[in-house]
């Protein structure tokens, strides 16, 4: 049986060297993510070696790349937050059903989602008159606003934008202010590939109970709350006790 480790390597061998058997040219570049949970290697072939754009921030390396394929690939630290191509599959299941099961979402709040993809989709709700978009980093803000065609959402007048810690944003913010709180942060976690020990990640903050207990408080009653949960053994019964009024996407 291929151990992980083998089936990794034979796919990073594929994805970058069948190209040049195929056709005996020099083989294009990819990026690609490895899941150590898993043992999964999935990579993407770039039309170029050279990115579009490479930044280092206050916080991670940002990249943008482009794909035959997929168009645009926003890469944080070596990974892949969304392309041009499919970045609506997500990005849409995470804004319009807690948008439409709110019966008139007036005021929201989008925590992280510096790409802007999320905060776009929020404003195709004509209900919405006043949004509050917080993220740690302002220069992939920028990034994604020069780089992607969705990047022209914050510049509608009904948001504004905080380049701050969402954690504490959301502890200062006044008492049944939002309508919708979108939460769209990466994993609080990750494993490391050598040991398989847990790993923590800045953004383990954005999902303690301190912080979910101030999301709770931050909405309106019959508020709603959707944020990203890839870790599926996070909610247990100790957060969903404190955030009862919530509906989970």
């Amino acid at each position: 049986m291929p151990t992980p480790a083998f089936l990794r390597n034979l796919c990073v061998g594929l994805c970058l060297f069948t190209p040049a058997l195929a056709n005996s040219q020099r083989p294009r570049k990819a990026v690609g993510e490895y899941i150590a949970e898993n043992g999964f290697y999935q990579s993407i072939a770039l039309i170029d070696d050279k990115p579009i754009l490479e930044k280092r921030s206050q916080f991670q390396d940002i990249s943008v790349v482009e794909s035959k394929s997929y168009g645009k690939i926003l890469v944080l630290d070596g990974v892949i937050q969304l392309t041009e191509k499919d970045a609506d599959s997500y990005n849409e299941m995470m804004t319009h059903p807690a948008m439409f099961s709110h019966t008139k979402p007036k005021r929201v709040l989008v925590i992280g989602g510096g790409d802007g993809y999320v905060l776009s989709e929020v404003l195709k709700h004509p209900e919405v008159e006043h949004v509050d978009h917080v993220d740690l980093d302002g220069d992939v803000i920028q990034i994604c606003k020069d780089q992607f065609g969705w990047g022209k959402a914050w510049d509608d007048p009904r948001v504004n934008l905080h380049i701050a810690d969402g954690a504490a944003f959301v502890k200062n913010t006044t008492e049944g202010f939002y309508d919708v709180i979108i939460q769209d942060s990466s994993d609080p976690y990750t494993w490391d590939e050598e040991t398989g020990e847990r790993v923590d990640l800045p953004s383990k903050t954005l999902y303690s109970e301190d912080h979910f207990q101030n999301i709770s408080r931050a909405l309106k009653e019959n508020g709603v709350f959707s944020f990203q949960a890839e870790v599926s053994t996070l909610i247990d019964r100790s957060y969903t006790d404190c955030c009862y009024s919530f509906s989970y996407y």
